[in-house]
């Protein structure tokens, strides 16, 4: 295999003096060539790929994607892994070659990819002949292609520097391929597996789909002897000799010589002078002991010492009859610590009686508590279900009843009000059921039991037409005080959970300051009340915790009631995570993340069809935020930051419009109603 890491077509310099002898040489050339050489294209017709991190698998689109992933089992993008991840590419011969042609024909087959420049690729891979049939539209990772177990590649195939090609030798298998319609064809055109070579391997090529440098894969096969042959055209006369070029540049140093025979010893000198005296050494250790002296004489007596310790016990005299008082107590009923038992009596080895009150039946183990109520955060479609599920740290030892209730009964959404965790098992789920004449809006579904208490937020949206009564209206008057609520989590793409720990902050839009503040519990729930003077209060929320990208959430029209918000944060490598996935390049400096949600005039979630979002000043990516599931209806990734301008509109109907300043390296969460 041969392989140009830069991407580059290889060149040979020529030196000047020598250019003259270019005509004949390429004449004769030409002459002994074969009859007709020509280049053709293979045609890509799929190229996906498959991952075991769910998280990464999205990205492929069912074979739609931009970008073709090949990750070890430890390839990491930030903190987040992307999982073993192959990718397979498939090459139309039949109908891109010349018809008639044969593996003889091929004197060349080179497989280009371009590498993407949004990341740092590491590591090797190896290539490997497809065995099965596949298609990019089909690709499953419970079922995925088989493929040979020898790579192509003799040794791995280390991977180029970002923003270049990789060019790989494939002429043996695409001769191959050609020769499977023969007896001696060894593997059918099923297509190629790019396979990571190292646990820490990671690159991505561009695949067929990708709009930002549409350098789809290649396949380029020279041909020879693959149409009739012309004549042959006279040779040209032979050119002026050219003038001669300079001194070439200076070789290589040569091999180091073998190392000649030692020479013979020479006569030893005559004693030097003698040295000055050396300095004083330690003092030596100490000396043993000297013998015993002879003893002393008697001293006086000493006083009298204290009194001794008791004696050992005598032996025990035989035992004295029973007494009957204690003997008619065996056996009746008792209680302790509230609980039934019967008393027993007993007799030590010195005779001694005593009376116990034992438990007939011990009281069973408390149960442990609650540790989850999943999902944390759903939406769901007027007159649908959502299935939750109640967990506790370890299974129960009997029946433990859960008390489950919702803060507003009125939206029309039922629960039962009690659910039981069988004995012996540590979760049970339920069911949050909707009316189909629900008008929508947020619920928090209640579970609490043994002082325990947790909350699971869900998302009505009505099936009616959104509510636009309230289209370009300005408010005039505001409740005081107004009350804005609501829960934050963790968002993990998909998926969310607890958010405990976050500071809210309720400032003015005309000057920035602040309002009031508090802190989110350990589910994530908030609570501020807001005077107002019944003025509308026209502000914005500012969420900041340690590890997390700082957030603002603005509203396109002043509050004037109430209100309550499902909001969200993201840790650096999780936004990053879905930078790459979805738009294929990290987060830009001195910009911002835009997430868009839009809400009727009765403040219900909608998403009309067609609807156009407009973002000013243009320059973020904007992605439909459904597809990805991720919150909200419209995400805009590396916006500039500054004043910018949201506005929807739905055919020649504006949905909303909203003002904000979007801050460098934060998200901004924005609500807009008509």
């Amino acid at each position: 295999m041969k392989i140009n890491q830069e991407g580059e077509v290889m060149r040979s310099t020529i030196a000047r003096s020598k250019r003259i002898l270019w005509l004949p040489v390429l004449t004769g050339a030409f002459l002994l060539l074969p009859r007709c050489a020509s280049a053709q294209s293979a045609t890509v017709t799929d190229d996906a790929f498959l991952s075991t991190s769910s998280t990464a698998q999205l990205v492929n689109l069912n074979g739609q994607g931009i970008s073709l992933l090949v990750a070890g089992s430890n390839a990491t993008v930030g903190s987040a892994s992307v999982g073993l991840t192959k990718s397979y590419i498939k090459f139309q011969l039949s109908s891109s070659l010349p018809p008639g042609t044969t593996a003889a024909n091929v004197t060349k087959a080179t497989l280009k990819l371009f590498i993407s420049p949004s990341y740092n690729p590491t590591g090797a891979i190896d290539i490997y002949p497809i065995t099965s049939a596949w298609t990019e539209s089909t690709l499953n990772p419970s079922s995925p292609p088989t493929y040979d177990s020898t790579p192509i590649n003799s040794s791995p195939v280390p991977v180029a520097k970002a923003d270049t090609f990789m060019v790989i030798d494939l002429t043996e298998l695409v001769q191959d391929w050609l020769e499977a319609s023969s007896i001696s064809g060894s593997f059918q055109n099923n297509g190629i597996a790019l396979v990571a070579d190292t646990s820490a391997t990671y690159v991505v090529f561009d695949s067929k789909e990708s709009i930002v440098t549409s350098h789809e894969p290649r396949l380029e096969i020279v041909l020879v002897n693959s149409g009739a042959a012309g004549p042959t055209g006279p040779a040209g006369a032979q050119g002026p000799a050219g003038a001669s070029g300079g001194t070439g540049l200076t070789g290589a140093q040569g091999v180091p010589g073998v190392p000649g025979i030692p020479g013979p010893m020479g006569t030893t000198g005559s004693a030097g002078a003698t040295g000055p005296q050396g300095a004083t050494g330690s003092q030596g250790p100490q000396g043993g002991p000297g013998p015993q002296g002879s003893q002393g004489p008697a001293g006086a007596q000493g006083p009298q010492g204290p009194i001794g310790f008791t004696g050992a016990r005598g032996p025990i005299g035989p035992a004295g009859p029973p007494l009957s008082s204690f003997e008619m107590l065996a056996g009746l009923p008792c209680t302790r610590n509230a609980q039934q038992g019967n008393v027993v009596l007993t007799y030590s080895a010195n005779g001694d009686a005593a009376l116990n009150c034992v438990m007939s039946n011990p009281p069973p183990p408390p149960p442990p508590p609650l540790s989850s109520l999943t999902p944390l955060i759903a939406s769901v479609q007027a007159g649908g279900q959502v299935v939750l599920t109640l967990s506790t740290t370890n299974p129960v030892p009997s029946d433990f009843t859960v008390t489950v209730s919702l803060d507003n009964p009125t939206v029309g959404a039922s629960v039962p009000s009690t659910v039981v965790i069988p004995a012996a098992q540590s979760s049970a789920s339920f069911t949050f059921a909707t009316q189909g004449t629900s008008a929508g809006g947020t619920v928090a579904v209640t579970a609490s039991a043994n002082g325990v208490m947790l909350q699971s937020h869900i998302q009505i949206i009505p099936t009616s037409p959104p509510n636009f009564s309230c289209l370009g209206a300005q408010p005039s008057a505001a409740d005081d005080p107004i009350v804005i609520s609501g829960t934050v989590g963790d968002f993990q793409f998909p998926g969310f959970g607890t958010a405990g720990g976050v500071l809210i902050e309720v400032h003015k839009r005309s000057d920035d300051s602040l309002v009031t503040s508090t802190t989110t519990d350990n589910i994530g729930n908030f609570s501020l009340s807001v005077p107002t003077a019944g003025v509308p209060f026209d502000s914005y929320l500012a969420l900041s915790k340690a590890g997390y990208v700082s957030a603002r959430e603005y509203w396109s029209k002043p509050l004037t009631r109430s209100t309550s918000s499902v909001l969200f944060l993201l840790n650096t490598s999780i936004l990053n995570v879905i930078h790459t996935t979805t738009i294929g390049q990290l987060r830009q400096p001195n910009t911002g993340t835009l997430v868009v949600s839009f809400a009727d005039c009765g403040g219900a979630p909608f998403a009309v069809a067609g609807t156009d979002v407009m973002v000013e000043p243009v320059g973020g990516w904007s992605i439909n935020a459904r597809d990805f599931e991720l919150p909200g209806n419209t995400w805009v990734l590396n916006q500039p930051v500054g004043a910018t301008n949201v506005s929807a509109a739905s055919g020649s109907t504006a949905l909303g419009a909203a003002q904000f300043n979007v801050v460098s390296g934060q998200m901004t969460i924005v609500s807009v109603s008509p």
